[in-house]
């Protein structure tokens, strides 16, 4: 299981990576915020458990 700072810390390296790949792309970096939350949340790669319901 992972701390807290590991996850945040995990969160915060995979937005800034996901913010650099859309800004190459001049896309708006809303788009990478959502796309980072969508495959690092609990429903799709499951890096981010969903602590609330365990």
């Amino acid at each position: 299981m992972t701390s807290p700072l590991e996850m945040t810390l995990l969160l915060l390296l995979c937005s800034v990576a996901g913010i650099v790949v859309f800004r190459f792309f001049n896309l708006p970096p809303m788009l990478g915020y959502l796309t980072v939350g969508i495959i690092v949340g609990p429903h799709a790669t499951g890096i981010a458990s969903d602590t609330d319901r365990a």
